[in-house]
This record gives structure tokens, C-alpha cells and sequence, in this order.
């Protein structure tokens, strides 16, 4: 026995006599390298989300039974609106559910459609840390824009904070115009928010709306026709002044609303008193057509505007 290890060592034995072979245990490849055993220790220790389900016909066909008609609803109004913050659902969709145990579920709604990736929820949050859940933004994932019909199906993007608070602006508008409706001072027709509605106003010079809402009152037969400018006091006068002039030029182009004879009149909504007062010398120095043209109202008071067909 004892010489046949000798002749084992010498068999494994380097050419360069400084250097030997050296027998190494084998590892336990089952223990380290099990591939469900490895994907979770690694998920651990890097903090690594869920994959995502693939966004197929055949997951679509598969999640709808688990859906609700709210859970619908909620994708439908992501879909339209692109990005919409706890808050701005839980005014639109669980308005009806006491006020004890609506952020409850809320809260609890949205995180199982994150889960099973219809929602993403965005990095931001609106008002910090400090807002706690209902400060988080959404956007339809893969497979809620599978859902909802999205041709061109992508992840949502990273966005800057300008930007979202531009299109939370846009939602909270459209949260404000349905809880109108809701209490019967208006009935909305249409809300068509960007890029959606860059298409709806026909003419031979185009106008870049941020949507286009279309209302009729509780009393009356007539219907009111809004291009909505929605201003963070973020553009330079100079700027604000030719997006105005913009509508006045394809106003005088002849150019229509698409389904209707008339021109949309312009409701441009400022977030504070200082850029109001702005926004009204801007359109003092307009041509007098176009300063009639434009309807300029604080942001949270948009609806009243709405409600009455004009300036109160």
C-alpha cells in the first residue's frame, strides 16, 4: 500500500521539483450551486427585486380572472394619465370606502398590482420620505401596458421631478374634474391628456395642448371646449408668451376642435398668486382676440371654471 502512494506522488509530480500537485476537496456543488438555493441567497444578500412576469398574450389571458373591476379601473386611469400618485388614486378610486380604512386598502391594492406587475412604482415620491405610502408615484409596468393596449410596450422610464410634477399636475386636474362630476357640478365628456390630444385640434398649425377637456353643465344643453396649458412657473415669460400666441395663430388659421366646429379656448392654470399676476401681464400685452382667448386661474381652482363655462 505504502508503495503505491509513492508511485501515485511521483506520477503527479512536477517536472520543476519546487512544485507538486496538490489534492484539493471537491465542493458541494449541490449545496453552493442549486440554482433555486443560489438565486435566493443571492436576491438576499444584494437586495435584488422579483423578475417580472413576461408580458405575453398568454399572462395577460392569465391574470384577468384575478382582477377586479377596480383593479381594471385603476390600469385604465394609469394607462390615460401615464403617472398618478397614491393620493390622486385613492380620490378616484376608493372615494366610496370610509375614511378609516380607505388608505388601508389602498395601500394594499397597489402593492399587489406591483407584485404582479401591472404597477411600478416610480424611485420619487411626492413630499419626501416623510409622505410615507402616500407619496409614492405609479406608472403601468409591462404587463399592465399589455393589459391596457399599449402598442409600443417598454419599461417606464427614469423621469426628472420637473417632469413629474408637470404630469402629477395634469392628473391632479383630472381627480379635481372627476370629483366634480361626482357631486354633480359638472359632466365630463372628454379628457384627453398629452401626447394623446396633440392630434385633436385639426389645422394647418399645430398647438401642443397638455390636454383637452370637454364639459357640459348640470344646467344648459351647450358643451364647454378646453385646451389646458397646466404652468409650474418654470418657462420664461418670453416662451409663455409665444405658446399663447401659438393657440391665437391656429385660432385665426381656421383650425377645429376634432368632432366639432369650434376653436377650444385656452385654460392656462398657475400654481400661486405671483405667476397669476405674471401670466395676466402677459396677456395684457396680447392682441385683443388673443388675450380673450385665454383663461388663466389658479391651479386648485380650475374646476370652478370649468363648472361655469368661464371666468366667474
Amino acid at each position: 500500500m505504502g508503495g503505491r502512494h509513492e508511485c501515485l506522488q511521483a506520477a503527479f509530480r512536477s517536472p520543476y521539483r519546487s512544485c507538486r500537485v496538490r489534492f484539493v476537496k471537491k465542493p458541494h456543488f449541490k449545496r453552493h450551486f442549486d440554482g433555486d438555493s443560489y438565486a435566493r441567497s443571492g436576491n438576499e444578500r444584494t437586495g435584488a427585486t422579483p423578475r417580472r412576469p413576461y408580458a405575453t398574450a398568454a399572462a395577460v389571458q392569465a391574470i384577468r380572472p384575478q382582477l377586479s373591476e377596480r383593479d381594471l379601473a385603476i390600469i385604465d386611469t394609469l394607462g390615460m394619465v401615464t403617472v398618478a400618485s397614491s393620493m390622486h388614486l385613492e380620490e378616484l378610486h376608493f372615494d366610496q370606502l370610509k375614511a378609516s380604512s380607505r388608505a388601508r386598502q389602498r395601500s394594499n391594492v397597489l402593492n399587489r398590482l406591483t407584485k404582479l406587475g401591472l404597477l411600478a412604482r416610480l424611485p420619487r415620491r411626492v413630499g419626501g420620505i416623510r409622505a410615507g405610502s402616500s407619496g409614492y408615484v405609479f406608472a403601468l409596468d409591462l404587463l399592465g401596458q399589455r393589459l391596457f393596449g399599449t402598442t409600443n410596450v417598454r419599461r417606464p422610464p427614469s423621469r426628472s421631478w420637473p417632469y413629474l410634477r408637470h404630469a402629477l399636475a395634469v392628473t391632479d386636474l383630472y381627480a379635481q374634474t372627476v370629483a366634480a362630476e361626482r357631486n354633480g357640478r359638472l359632466e365630463l365628456l372628454r379628457f384627453s391628456p398629452e401626447p394623446r390630444c396633440w392630434n385633436l385640434i385639426e389645422g394647418d398649425i399645430s398647438v401642443r395642448p397638455d390636454a383637452i377637456i370637454s364639459t357640459r353643465p348640470t344646467i344648459g344643453d351647450w358643451r364647454d371646449h378646453w385646451a389646458v396649458e397646466v404652468d409650474r412657473a418654470t418657462e420664461r415669460p418670453v416662451r409663455l408668451r409665444q405658446k399663447l400666441l401659438g393657440y391665437y395663430q391656429a385660432f385665426q388659421a381656421g383650425s377645429q376642435l376634432s368632432g366639432t366646429s369650434v376653436f377650444p379656448k385656452v385654460l392656462l392654470t398657475v400654481p400661486d398668486e405671483a405667476r397669476l399676476e405674471e401670466c395676466l401681464r402677459i396677456i395684457d400685452r396680447l392682441p385683443i382676440e388673443a388675450a380673450e382667448l385665454v383663461v388663466p386661474v389658479l391651479h386648485h381652482e380650475a374646476v370652478k371654471v370649468l363648472a361655469s363655462g368661464g371666468p366667474s
